[in-house]
């Protein structure tokens, strides 16, 4: 069953319909050719990186990837002057995990949802740190190819 909701992710990537129901035509999920190589790159280190001018697709299709793998995302989002990170859906044993690696120069938020943000990065920062925290929490190289 696991495999078949992972071919339905890769397939609405593709513009096609899933067999198992998983999209809704209101979100939306095709990717474009340099998008699925930014997912493959996100499936390979483990976070995903993305910039004000992303469309919100490439979060849709990592979002249901990471659920169908039961993994937490980890989303690195790159403005022009800053970078932050979010971590959605982590439970107790993995935020210690996260904030014992985080530095004192980061600024930490907790949303009611769960999620960790960290702002006040630079973007060499930012990704040291969702380099860090992706193999922290062993999640490297853990995905199916595109």
């Amino acid at each position: 069953m696991a495999e078949d909701i992972k071919d339905s992710i890769v397939s609405i990537s593709k513009g096609r319909s899933s067999r198992n129901r998983i999209g809704s035509v209101l979100v939306p999920h095709r990717l474009r050719k340099e998008e699925r190589n930014l997912l493959k790159r996100a499936m390979k280190y483990g976070y995903i990186e993305y910039h004000q001018w992303s469309r919100e697709n490439i979060l849709n299709i990592y979002s249901k990837l990471c659920s169908a793998h039961d993994l937490t995302p980890i989303y690195c989002f790159h403005e022009a002057k800053e970078s932050k990170i979010r971590l959605d859906n982590l439970n107790n044993e993995l935020k210690k995990k996260t904030l014992e690696l985080i530095p004192s120069f980061a600024s930490l938020n907790e949303t009611k949802e769960g999620c960790l943000i960290l702002e006040n990065l630079t973007r060499e920062k930012a990704k040291k740190l969702c380099n860090l925290i992706a193999s922290k929490i062993s999640r490297q190289n853990n995905f199916i190819n595109f």
